[in-house]
C-alpha cells in the first residue's frame, strides 16, 4: 500500500523522494512523534509499536525484515492475518486454520501456493505469527478496553456529537 507524506519545509528531507522500502502503518505515529522532537515516557514508549521512518527516508534500513498485513472479516470473530517480505507473502484464514505462501520473485500476482514445497518456509512464518500472538497479550495486559457493544448511552453520545 502506497504512503504519501508531505513534510513541512522546516523538514530537512529532499521532497519528492520515493522509498521503496516496505513500511508499515504503525510506524507513522512514531515518525510524526519524531518529527515534533517529543519525549515518550517509559511506559507510553514501551507499548508503542512501530518506529519512526525518518532514518528508512534518510537511506537506512528498517529494523524489520517483514511486515505483518491483519485483516479483521467484517461480521465474523475471525482474523486473516499474514507476512510480507521481499521474496515470500505468508496467509493464515483465522476461520479454516488455512495457509499459503506465495513466492513473489517467481509469481508476483500470487497466483500459485507453494506452501507444501516449502514447508520450513511456512513453518517459520508460523512461529512468527505465534510470536505476534504473545506480544500482543504481552502489551495488552493491563489495559482496560471498554466493550462499546455493550454500552446503551453509546448511540445516544454519537448522535449527539452528530454520528447518524
Amino acid at each position: 500500500m502506497p504512503l504519501l507524506i508531505r513534510f513541512p519545509d522546516s523538514v530537512e528531507i529532499d521532497q519528492p523522494k520515493t522509498v521503496d522500502t516496505m513500511v508499515r502503518t504503525v510506524d507513522v505515529l512514531p515518525t510524526f512523534l519524531d518529527l515534533a522532537d517529543t519525549d515518550l515516557s517509559d511506559a507510553m514508549a514501551e507499548r508503542l509499536e512501530g518506529e519512526s521512518l525518518l532514518p528508512v527516508i534518510g537511506g537506512q534500513d528498517p529494523s524489520y525484515d517483514a511486515v505483518l498485513t491483519e485483516k479483521e472479516v467484517r461480521g465474523e470473530d475471525y482474523l486473516r492475518l499474514g507476512f510480507r517480505t521481499d521474496d515470500w507473502k505468508y496467509l493464515y484464514d483465522g476461520e479454516g486454520d488455512d495457509e499459503y505462501l506465495y513466492d513473489l520473485s517467481t509469481d508476483p500476482e500470487e497466483t500459485d501456493d507453494v506452501s507444501g514445497q516449502n514447508p520450513e518456509t511456512v513453518e517459520r512464518f508460523r512461529e512468527r505469527l505465534n510470536d505476534r500472538f504473545e506480544q500482543i497479550e504481552a502489551t495488552s495486559e493491563g489495559v482496560d478496553v471498554p466493550d462499546l457493544d455493550d454500552d446503551e448511552g453509546v448511540e445516544e453520545r454519537l448522535r449527539a456529537l452528530g454520528y447518524k
